[in-house]
């Protein structure tokens, strides 16, 4: 019977032995398949010959392109380009040889072009066109142009190279070398992959020689830049590659290695079959099997009650983290007696139990998944779909729903920014009265809104582990407004039952608006109080200790180093609080195309809805847009988010309330809150609104042009791109927009129309395109200023002028406002057209004080803003006013520099700043007013000293945001303009000999 039993299993284990080698032949056959198709595609990935000639092409295009670039930085050669702008009649002819002796052998054309880029005539080839003014720009920019072909597929064709050179120690430029060279310069060095593939010579995105067949496109392949070039080297490998691409090659090796791992495992069986009969006894017989079965109901991989835990026990209980197919291999790699051979009689084998030797059920009965199912899921885990877990966004800022916005407690402004002497933000941003520097705790966790306990809050926040057991209430609206609860870990718990706290955390400590509370203490010894806000020197004190966060008249700062989304929530909550206090109940905010506005905006609604206001948000639109919004919507209100004209990484607030633009008192007002963490509690609503059709509808029913005029609008990539080049079209304008669009990067240059020098684009756009003006905005739009077709740029005094004279011959009478920076032209101007000229401080705001307190329909100041209320609003509307402007121009049929011409031409300079301290600029100007004498001028003393004379007028004055002295003079000709900057020199060198003057 034995010999039966046994002659039974050697059947069984020859019939399963033939399998497993099956498995494992196959298995090895099909992986060495997939490695080979694998190795196949790695040696191919890199484009085989066509990817290395590609790379040799690229690499001597640029070393051709940088060759000739720094033969045109030769001294030499540059000595002689000066000698062509002195007239040398023979030294172009020098620039040729030298060129042409670096190795330079084929020129078309060399050029030497004078610094002034507007004063150079276009024409047809080979005379210089748009194209090569553009290069001889970005040269002035840059040092040097990044070479370009010019007239591809043409007779003229050629690869251009431009070069600025001046002084090594001055950055102004002296000159331009400009050269034309074949352009079979680079596309002889091109190399020919043949049958490998292809290659392409490329420029943007046109093909300048070589062609990517269409039926080899799916190849392998890449783009190369050429340096210091527009060029691009594309190339192609013929699509005869491997039958397999990379990742059926992959797939095809792990099913050979599964597959041959399945036989080999299978190979623990069979040993494990001889032990299993010799345990049966001879008594033991197949019936006896089913038996056996029940006797291990213990899980896989789990001790049985009876057996003690071994290391190899516990290693099974891990198992089970384990794909299901790599559980037995795991175990059998755990347990001892598997060094080598087979395993011995008596001997716990690789798939038994240890001490027993009897077989494990989970080996009899394997569970080895289906292939097809293992290739799924190799599949879903390349795709990255089975692999990474749920990310779980806890920080509020990102949430979209404003309603569940919630502003971190965690953050440490305390190092972030510096708010001077009088402020500590990190007591102001967090309710807790104990000023804890890092209250690093998750935003969210401290749900706990309002226990008193926060009077004794233990120095260590260290909540840290409790906020991870509520991940939950994270979702909730707001449970992470409540920064201050952190003390209390315990009771985490109940947040849940508040959520409606959500406001500010700060309003618990606080639940009255009052200063006096515990946060006095934390933050300086000697804070101001809002009530104390008396005196000018208290102003200023409290605006100088805000790190240049908070100016006078707005408040601005870099992004992520003094401005995030704590202070611009409690920014929020200060003007919130200050409108409530002023019985306001709505206010419209908006951002412009800056790549921090929609963060910060989030932000700031959440701290003005926890203060009460109910918030319309209007989106990303230019700035009179907002203020348009807040005169129809929210009874004046509104708060926009801009930097205007500043680099990208900064962002700012602007603020109006009740149709008056915050002054320095307002800004002051807002510190002082932030810092005592004097805010109102409530629960504003939220709305958005669009409002830029019914702002498009108005101005259009208002204004449409007599005839098109041709106009190039520059808006510098800020949000007025948006809305202007439409705006324009529909009202009869022939619009040529000129960077419109929204870029928060401002890619071309800075959005500041008071700056010649971001003209410069403009300027070359209107000749080109024989546009009759161009239009500058700045980067929210509230700016702007005009240029004609000749270059001459109209600064906003003589756009005062000709918006007078067509106001006041409908309105006589009435008053100008302008700012004390402007011409004296402007004011005779406006007394001859029966009106009243009104001098103004410097800056919009004042400007727009006085021009209500006098209902002026028009006021305007040098910086660009300037405000037609005659038929609009009285707010300071860039938009509006270019419209007027064109309505203007169009109604008369000269052309524009003709219709120019009529105004007062004078001379004047930029504004002139002095870096002193704002004490000694005070002690200056007052010496100056009570000690200088003028003659026979006209002195004016409501910012600084200005003194007018018939022909000519000086000004100083302290600029409000730094304290620096600033002059500015202006005259009817040059020789006027030079005595009235002597005089000004002369008399403050005797105030102050050491002043340092920069002219």
């Amino acid at each position: 019977m034995q010999s039966m039993v046994d002659s039974g299993f050697a059947g069984r284990i020859r019939g399963a032995a033939t399998v497993q080698i099956v498995l494992i032949a196959a298995g090895a056959a099909i992986a060495l398949a997939g490695a080979w198709f694998l190795v196949a595609n790695l040696s191919g990935s890199e484009g085989g010959n066509a990817g290395r000639l590609a790379r040799q092409s690229a690499a001597l295009l640029s070393e051709t392109v940088e060759s000739i670039q720094a033969d045109l930085k030769r001294p030499e050669v540059v000595e002689q380009a000066r000698a062509v702008l002195d007239g040398e009649t023979q030294a172009l002819d020098a620039v040729r040889r030298l060129l042409r002796s670096g190795g330079i052998s084929n020129i078309l054309d060399v050029r030497v072009f004078p610094p002034g880029i507007e004063e150079i005539e276009t024409g047809a080839y080979p005379e210089p066109d748009f194209g090569v003014l553009d290069m001889l720009m970005e040269a002035r920019r840059q040092g040097a142009a990044q070479a370009e072909i010019h007239y591809p597929g043409t007779a003229n064709e050629n690869l251009a190279f431009a070069q600025s050179f001046g002084a090594d120690d001055a950055e102004a430029v002296d000159g331009y070398l400009f050269l034309r060279v074949p352009v079979s310069v680079v596309t002889r060095r091109i190399e020919d992959p043949g049958a490998d593939g292809w290659i392409v010579l490329l420029q943007g995105d046109a093909a300048i020689s070589g062609r990517a067949p269409e039926s080899e496109r799916r190849g392998e392949g890449g783009r190369l830049a050429v340096a210091g070039s527009e060029l691009a080297v594309l190339w192609g490998a013929r699509a005869s590659g491997p039958p397999l691409a990379m990742r059926e090659a992959a797939l095809l090796l792990l099913a050979g290695v599964l597959l041959a791992v399945v036989g080999w495992r299978g190979s623990g069986l069979l040993a494990s079959l001889p032990a299993l009969s010799r345990s049966r006894g001879p008594a033991t017989d197949d019936a006896a099997a089913p038996d056996t079965m029940p006797k291990d109901e213990t899980p896989a991989g789990r001790p049985a009650s009876a057996q003690p835990e071994t290391e190899v026990n516990r290693d099974h209980d891990r198992a089970g983290d384990l794909p299901e197919w790599l559980i037995d291999r795991n175990r059998a790699a755990a347990q001892p007696g598997e060094s080598g051979g087979g395993p011995e009689a008596g001997t716990a084998g690789p798939d038994s139990d240890s001490g027993t030797g009897q077989p494990k059920r989970e080996t009899v009965y394997m569970d080895v998944p289906d292939l097809d199912e293992i290739l799924d899921r190799i599949d879903e885990e390349s795709d990255g779909d089975a692999v990474d877990p749920p990310v779980v966004d806890d920080e509020p800022e990102v949430v979209e729903d404003l309603s569940d916005f919630e502003f971190s407690s965690d953050v440490d402004t305390s190092e972030d920014v510096d708010l001077g002497e009088d402020f500590d933000l990190d007591t102001e941003l967090a309710t807790e009265p104990e000023p804890e520097p890092e209250p690093e705790p998750e935003p969210e966790p401290e749900p706990e809104p309002e226990p008193e306990p926060e009077p004794e809050p233990e120095p260590e926040p260290e909540p840290e582990p409790e906020p991870e057991p509520e991940p939950e209430p994270e979702p909730e609206p707001e449970p992470e407004p409540e920064p201050e609860p952190e003390p209390e870990p315990e009771p985490e718990p109940e947040p849940e039952p508040e959520p409606e706290p959500e406001p500010e955390p700060e309003l618990e400590p606080e639940p009255e608006p009052e200063p006096e509370p515990e946060p006095e203490p934390e933050p300086e010894p000697e804070p101001v109080a809002v009530t104390s806000i008396a005196t000018d020197d208290d102003v200023r004190r409290l605006l100088e200790g805000s790190g240049g966060i908070f100016r006078p008249y707005d408040i601005l700062g870099v992004v992520d180093e003094v401005l995030d989304t704590d202070i611009s929530a409690a920014i929020g909550q200060a003007i919130g609080s200050i409108a409530v206090d002023r019985g306001l109940k709505r206010i419209a905010v908006a951002r412009d195309g800056r790549f921090s506005g929609p963060v910060l905006l989030s932000a700031l609604i959440r701290g003005l809805r926890s203060s009460g206001m109910d918030v319309i948000e209007i989106g990303a639109v230019p700035t009179p847009l907002l203020w348009f919004a807040a005169n129809e919507l929210a009874g004046g209100s509104g708060v926009m988010l801009t930097a205007s004209h500043h680099p990208p990484q900064y962002n700012g607030y602007r603020i109006m309330l009740a149709g008056e633009l915050l002054d320095v008192h307002g800004m002051a007002e807002i510190a002082a809150r932030i810092r005592d963490r004097r805010y109102k509690d409530g629960d504003g609503s939220y709305d958005q609104q669009d409002i830029i059709e019914r702002y498009a509808k108005r101005l259009i029913a208002d204004i449409q042009l007599e005839r098109p005029l041709k106009v190039v609008v520059d808006c510098g990539n800020g949000v007025a791109g948006a809305i202007v080049p439409k705006l324009f079209g529909a009202i009869g304008a022939e619009l040529i927009p000129l960077y419109c669009d929204v870029d928060g990067s401002f890619p071309n240059h800075l959005p500041d129309p008071s700056s010649s020098d971001e003209l410069e684009d403009l300027r070359l756009c209107i000749r080109n395109f024989q546009a009759e003006l161009g239009i500058a905005f700045d980067g929210d739009g509230d700016r702007l200023v005009l240029v004609t077709r000749g270059g001459e740029v109209i600064w906003p005094d003589r756009l005062l002028m000709l918006l007078a004279g067509e106001i006041l011959a409908t309105r006589p009478g009435e008053a100008v406002v302008y700012d004390v920076r402007c011409s004296s032209h402007l004011r005779r101007f406006v007394e001859q057209a029966n009106g009243r000229a009104i001098m103004a401080p410097s800056g919009q705001q004042a400007v727009a004080r006085r021009l209500r307190r006098e209902n002026a329909p028009l006021g305007g100041e040098m910086s660009g803003h300037l405000f037609v209320s005659d038929r609009w609003y009285p707010f300071d509307d860039a938009i509006y006013a270019a419209a007027r402007l064109l309505e203007i121009l169009a109604a008369d049929t000269r052309p524009v520099e003709e219709i120019m011409a009529e105004l007062p031409e004078f001379r004047s300079t930029p504004e002139i700043r002095v870096n002193v301290k704002r004490a000694r600029a005070l002690e200056l100007i007052g010496r100056l007013r009570d000690e200088a004498e003028f003659g026979d001028a006209l002195v004016t003393t409501i910012d600084g000293v200005r003194a007018d004379w018939s022909d000519r007028w000086g000004l100083a004055r302290i600029e409000a945001e730094s304290g620096a002295l600033i002059l500015r003079f202006g005259a009817d000709e040059a020789t006027a303009l030079g005595r009235v900057r002597s005089d000004f020199r002369d008399k403050l060198l005797a105030l102050d000999p050491k002043l340092p003057l920069p002219y």
